[in-house]
């Protein structure tokens, strides 16, 4: 059943869960772009769950390989968006992308999960698509993390996933940083960008953190439109792994 709530995060169930966006996106060349009619013929098929319908304008940078090393592309980007006044789901779609987002409070993975499968089955059935392969699928998770404040606070106690240095010639106060690590999944086939960042306080006598995991198909047309289902569900489970590898019971305890 679509959009009830759950507070399973990550493979536990936490009263509450620090999950503020949820983002899977499937997204094809420039080649493979789909006719301007497309928003709006999968309008009609999901208009039970999505009524609201807008015109939107994003900034996009594009980074992709290429011969002579990396390219940087900036721009505007046209998206058709749907959502509903009863729940915090989103669709946006573009030629060429397709994401389905949720921001504010965590529904939890089921919802999430059925609201993909049923908008991209939805896509596929649409006569004008015709691709056999999602050049990039992305599945992300973005965590606000508030610590209660002390005089001083050892990340050790809540984060396995942290800064570290092997000298003492360095302060042992830390005012902010940011600590990022790209992992291979999948035998490579898939990447996962973590990133822990200090952030400026979202709750009085709090620390606060910006905790994202960002899993993506590590190479061009690497899955099959047929696997795409079988692909979100491997990501959100490494994603859980993931997750609660970089975090202990200490930091769990605030959330339960």
């Amino acid at each position: 059943m679509l959009f009830e709530e759950s507070g399973i995060i990550m493979g536990e169930k936490y009263v509450n869960p620090p999950v503020v966006e949820v983002v899977c996106e499937f997204k094809v060349s420039e080649k493979k772009a789909w006719d301007l009619a497309v928003p709006g013929l999968l309008y009609n098929k999901i208009k039970d769950l999505f009524p609201k319908r807008q015109q939107s304008n994003v900034p996009v940078l594009e980074i992709r390989k290429v011969p002579d090393g990396i390219e940087h592309r900036t721009g505007v980007e046209q998206f058709t968006e749907f959502s509903s006044d009863s729940h915090n789901i989103r669709i946006r779609i573009s030629q060429t992308s397709l994401a389905i987002l949720e921001q504010g409070k965590y529904s939890g993975w089921e919802n999430i999960k059925s609201c993909i499968n049923r908008v991209l089955e939805e896509f596929l059935k649409i006569e004008d698509i015709n691709i056999d392969f999602f050049e990039r699928i992305g599945l992300r998770y973005i965590n606000i993390i508030n610590i209660p404040k002390m005089s001083e606070y050892d990340l050790k106690e809540y984060f396995t996933f942290r800064p570290l240095w092997d000298n003492n010639k360095l302060p042992s106060s830390i005012k902010g940083f940011i600590v990022g690590s790209v992992f291979n999944y999948e035998n490579n086939r898939d990447s996962c960008k973590i990133e822990l960042t200090t952030i400026p306080g979202q709750k009085e006598n709090h620390i606060s953190f910006k905790f994202d995991l960002d899993y993506y198909t590590g190479s061009p047309n690497s899955v099959e439109v047929t696997n795409a289902k079988e692909w979100v569900e491997c990501a959100h489970k490494n994603i859980e792994e993931a997750f609660e590898a970089c975090i202990t019971d200490e930091l769990r305890n605030l959330w339960r």
